[in-house]
């Protein structure tokens, strides 16, 4: 698997959990990543992986390195995270290894062609890229599945509710956004 990234973000976070995941399956699972990345300082814990320039998706240089890394892996599935890793990557079709592009994104698709399948994180995501010609059995939806929320120790609930000021009577709205500085 693979990702260009240099800082950590949704991308990234799901890319390590989903690494740990299949490694608690029993599943065999590497990482390429982007050299003196976020990932690569302190987010891989007990994952093997290798590093790689991925300077830009110009540089002829990052695009060798990349494709020869994963080629010499000889691992039968390659997954790429974000436009960089994708668009680097280039291996033969049909070939011994199968190139997957995860999109979380509405992007413009022709940097993404080069793969041999894709996965949507949304159902809505996977209908537009066969919308924009993709074939339709080689798109796939996986969504970004995350730890399911625990229900709360007796008194967790009232212990915050004094500890931020919030009455019982108060009404709470909540609302998930991503924060990036």
């Amino acid at each position: 698997m693979s990702v260009g990234s240099k800082t950590m973000g949704g991308a990234e976070r799901w890319f390590v959990r989903f690494l740990h995941a299949m490694r608690a399956h029993g599943e065999p699972a590497e990482a390429v990543v982007r050299t003196g990345s976020e990932l690569a300082r302190s987010h891989l814990a007990g994952i093997p992986f290798r590093e790689s320039p991925m300077r830009t998706v110009w540089d002829p240089w990052s695009r060798h390195q990349l494709t020869r890394l994963v080629r010499a892996s000889g691992v039968p599935i390659v997954q790429t995270y974000m436009g960089r890793a994708t668009r680097l990557l280039r291996l033969p079709r049909p070939g011994a290894q199968v190139h997957v592009a995860r999109l979380g994104g509405y992007y413009k698709i022709d940097p993404f062609r080069n793969a041999h399948a894709w996965v949507g994180n949304t159902r809505g995501l996977c209908d537009w890229l066969v919308q924009q010609g993709l074939p339709a059995d080689r798109v796939f939806h996986i969504y970004n599945f995350a730890e399911p929320a625990r229900p709360p120790e007796p008194g967790e609930v009232e212990a915050l509710r004094c500890e931020i000021g919030v009455r019982a009577e108060d009404v709470l709205l909540l609302t998930a956004g991503r924060f990036v500085d």
